[in-house]
């Protein structure tokens, strides 16, 4: 008998179960090392996987500093349950060869290296759910937070502000950021800074769909307050 068929009938193991610091794990986690660019590009993945014809990418600022990304869709958006199962750490595999998303973590890791706290917002079938990740509550215990649904409906309603879109669709939310580009002439120029790159990036990665007239990307700036018509 050799050592490996001995491990194999051996009863008298013995097993303890060693939980994952959390606060450590979402710390490494979020330092991967994934480029602004990327991080965004696998969320207008995810949009392209839901079937979205167009895509918003939003910079909200104070005048001073960004203060929140947003990446709104028009697709098919999620169900309460699709929508936890989505937030979940090692979600299940997903069933489209072409998704980037494989193993349930795309969504987290893109966005825990630009913000601290991501929020996501999904209507579909008439109900709108949101669900709220903070790397606070990863470090609690993994807790999620979850949206009432009229705080919800509000979120969404306000996200969809010059996107063409359906009753579904699908709002992803960054805030706390980190790690954001700088330039010393002030916050206009980091924007238009991340926006070249963006539409670069984007145009190279998705350019089969944006030119079969599939897909349209929109990105725009905002200062806290006002009101902005988005831009190609």
């Amino acid at each position: 008998m050799n050592l490996i068929t001995k491990r194999q009938t051996n009863t008298d193991k013995k097993y303890e179960k060693i939980l994952p610091n959390a606060e450590r794990l979402i710390f490494a986690l979020s330092h991967i090392g994934y480029k602004l660019e990327d991080s965004i590009s696998d969320l207008v993945d995810n949009s392209i996987s839901a079937n979205s014809s167009e895509v918003f990418i939003r910079f909200m600022h104070d005048g001073a500093s960004i203060r929140e990304i947003l990446v709104t869709d028009n697709g098919d958006g999620m169900t309460p349950s699709q929508l936890a199962a989505a937030m979940r750490f090692g979600s299940a595999e997903t069933t489209d060869p072409n998704s980037l998303g494989k193993f349930g973590l795309g969504l987290k890791l893109a966005s825990f290296g630009y913000c601290d706290d991501l929020l996501v917002c999904s209507s579909r079938g008439g109900r709108t759910a949101a669900r709220a990740w903070s790397t606070e509550g990863i470090a609690s215990g993994w807790q999620c937070a979850v949206l009432n649904s009229s705080a919800a409906r509000e979120l969404f309603q306000e996200a969809l502000t010059g996107l063409d879109a359906k009753r579904s669709g699908t709002v992803v939310m960054w805030r706390n950021l980190k790690n954001l580009p700088t330039h010393k002439r002030g916050i206009r120029s980091v924007i238009g800074l991340i926006e070249r790159r963006l539409r670069l990036h984007l145009g190279m990665r998705f350019h089969r769909f944006i030119e079969s007239g599939k897909l349209k990307i929109k990105m725009d700036q905002q200062l806290i307050g006002s009101v902005s018509t988005p831009y190609s």
